[in-house]
Formats: C-alpha cells, sequence, structure tokens
C-alpha cells in the first residue's frame, strides 16, 4: 500500500479507498448488554431517582436522607440489586457521621 499524501491509500488493485475503511466496516462487537423493550427498565429509573434524589438531602438533612434511602430499599422490594447495595452504603456513611458528631 501506497500512502499518495492526500489522506487515501492506495491499494495494489488500483482502488483507492479511505484509511479507515477496513476499521469501520469491521462487524460491531458485542459487550454483553442486552436491550430490551421490556417495562422492567423503569423500575431502575425510579430506584435510581430515589437514590439520587436521596444522595441530594445527603449533607443538609441527613436523618431526611436516611428515610429516603429507606424508600429506595421498599421500592426494591426485598430483592438485591445495585440501587439498594448503594443506598445502604449511604445509610452507614451518614450513621457514621451522626454517631461521630454526637461523640464531640
Amino acid at each position: 500500500d501506497e500512502n499518495n499524501g492526500s489522506g487515501f491509500i492506495a491499494e495494489n488493485s488500483g482502488d483507492w479507498k479511505e484509511p479507515m475503511d477496513d476499521f469501520m466496516c469491521e462487524e460491531e462487537e458485542d459487550y454483553g448488554l442486552e436491550y430490551s423493550e421490556d417495562s422492567n427498565s423503569e423500575p431502575d429509573v425510579d430506584l435510581e431517582n430515589q437514590y439520587y434524589n436521596s444522595k441530594a438531602l445527603k449533607e443538609d438533612d441527613p436523618k431526611a436522607a436516611l428515610a429516603s434511602f429507606q424508600k429506595v430499599l421498599d421500592l426494591e422490594g426485598g430483592e438485591k440489586g445495585e440501587w439498594g447495595f448503594k443506598a445502604l452504603k449511604q445509610m452507614i456513611k451518614i450513621n457514621f457521621k451522626l454517631m461521630t458528631n454526637m461523640r464531640f
């Protein structure tokens, strides 16, 4: 292959093609993500929204944040999931901070 300085590569066959053609023609890789049209994704959005709303309360009103994080757990309905785990983690941090402030 020979580059003539124009950004195109001349192949031995005489055809001209852009350097990125080979790259762009490769099949798209599957990263293990599955997309579905199910309504199951909506509860995750509700959980995520509740989590971030709770997190916003954390600094100004830690007790309200605790109650709000509890709602994340309630929305999960007893199933273990990412948002419930994150909510529990934040609840532990808040309780630790509240306990630390009480000691001093």
